[in-house]
């Protein structure tokens, strides 16, 4: 059922000696669907599905319709039309066996997110289930009863079978039985630490999950609802790295500005906030983020990139297109107008700060005016670093089967005229700093004899050849050339 991807999979077959002949999608979703290609590929298995998903799951061979009996060697099972977490999604009931694989409309303690469908679909789909026998055993697709127990007990706090339900739902993870998935504090549990010790510049992951559900991203699926470590959990871990070594420490997230973790007195923090708190801590010199969206800006963060001299001048706040009309074919929920007030505030805050940006080239139905737009906004912007790519379809997004697909010569055309725009300004921006000083942060040794690299305050690659050991120096020095993507340095003292 459901292969999210084959690796594990394949390991439990050979484990057991099994063979695969069929694979059952409940709905489309990458999070289910991510492994049909390479399981099929390797067993000639076939690919069940629902008719109304054909186009989104890929590589679909039999195509079942509501209430069908599909039966195959010794197993029947009665296909159940439940929209929405889908609009096509399905369960497979094996009524001989009592068995029902709900995929991600019915949870213990809970039920799917609403992604396409109506709450109106998901009630007469649980309602559906409701009605089948009392001795039917559910299989879902997820594990998320402690998360939704944290829900239900607030709201009903008194029923002892959910007190009872959580208790042992807590003594089986005690005793390290099998979860399908991740309790959220589990997601950070396991964090090399190691692997910081003596890093100078380290990464801290925050925030993970995204719940903005980008028609061309597959994060929310992979990853999850957005889920915020606690601040206590943060500075410890800050602090540690700092005794190891590290001077700079990058605040990590899928999407990190919308972090809402709880903190003192179990008041929930957000970023700027958090950031406030780190900036206190001894040792540490210097504080990035990434990857913020334009939607999760907040005042308080404004205030950090104003009041704190540790958080660096530096904001990658991804727009991927300067039209409007793919922005919202895209669902990325803001305009170009909101997103340049950002930019504007954020240049009022803190008069130094500069900006990088991602970019998506040749999305469906992007004309060429379409394109001239983003253009256009590169020039308001002047953009110093950028990420740029040629659209590609993921399978199990919203915008895997859209059609209005720009020829391909098309796309790389523009994309080459898109990447030519953005080196201008990163190189001009670059060459304002000849003969100028420039702090830097030297974190490693490059491999010339002698030579030193690191970045400054606004993420530029910087190296220096000096005899003296650099690495782990903060040090005002002198720039002599520069480069596309890199500044050559003289020291100053």
């Amino acid at each position: 059922m459901d292969p999210s991807e084959s690796k594990p999979i394949i390991n439990f077959l050979e484990k057991k000696n099994l063979e695969l002949n069929y694979i059952l999608n409940t709905h489309h979703h990458y999070d289910h669907v991510g492994g049909n290609s390479e399981l099929k590929k390797k067993y000639k298995a076939k690919i069940v599905g629902f008719v109304g998903d054909y186009k989104r799951i890929p590589e679909i061979d039999i195509m079942l319709k509501d209430g069908e009996i599909w039966k195959k060697n010794n197993f029947e099972a009665k296909v159940i039309h439940i929209p929405g977490h889908t609009l096509g999604h399905i369960c497979f009931y094996f009524y001989n066996e009592d068995n029902l694989f709900t995929g991600d409309t019915l949870f213990s303690l809970g039920c799917g997110r609403i992604f396409e469908g109506t709450y109106e679909q998901m009630f007469s789909s649980l309602e559906k289930i409701k009605k089948l026998p009392g001795e039917t055993k559910i299989y879902c697709g997820h594990e998320y009863t402690l998360q939704n127990s944290k829900f239900c007990i607030t709201y009903d706090g008194e029923n002892q079978n959910l007190i009872k339900k959580i208790q042992n739902k807590n003594k089986e993870k005690n005793k390290q039985l099998i979860e399908l998935d991740f309790d959220p504090k589990s997601k950070f549990d396991d964090l090399p630490k190691e692997k910081y010790i003596n890093e100078v510049s380290s990464y801290l992951t925050i925030q993970e999950g995204c719940d903005k559900f980008c028609k061309f991203c597959v994060v929310p699926y992979t990853r999850g609802p957005e889920y915020s470590r606690t601040v206590e959990e943060i500075v410890n871990e800050a602090k540690f790295l700092i005794k190891s070594g590290t001077k700079e420490i990058i605040l990590l997230g899928q999407n990190v500005s919308a972090y809402h973790g709880i903190g003192f007195d179990n008041k929930e923090f957000n970023l700027g906030k958090l950031i406030y708190v780190l900036a206190k801590i001894k040792g540490l010199k210097r504080i990035r983020y990434m990857t913020a969206h334009p939607k999760d800006m907040h005042e308080d963060l404004y205030n950090a990139h104003r009041d704190l001299e540790k958080l660096m001048p530096f904001l990658h706040l991804p727009i991927q297109s300067g039209s409007n009309k793919i922005l919202k074919a895209m669902n990325r929920n803001y305009t170009v107008e909101e997103y340049l007030k950002i930019i504007n505030k954020a240049k009022k805050t803190r008069k130094d700060i500069v900006f990088s940006s991602d970019f998506i080239v040749g999305y469906p139905g992007e004309t060429k005016e379409d394109f001239q737009k983003t253009l256009d906004l590169v020039d308001k912007v002047k953009y110093v670093q950028s990420f740029s790519f040629i659209y590609s379809p993921r399978p199990g997004t919203m915008a895997y089967n859209l059609k209005n697909n720009i020829e391909e010569n098309e796309k790389k055309r523009r994309l080459y005229i898109l990447q030519n725009k953005l080196k201008f300004y990163q190189e001009k921006f670059n060459k304002n700093f000849v003969k100028k000083p420039l702090e830097v942060l030297f974190n490693d040794s490059s491999n010339k004899k002698n030579q030193f690299v690191g970045y400054s305050q606004y993420m530029q690659l910087v190296r220096l050849n000096n005899k003296r050991d650099m690495q782990g120096r903060i040090e005002n020095i002198k720039i002599k050339k520069s480069f596309y993507k890199s500044l050559e340095a003289i020291s100053i003292t």
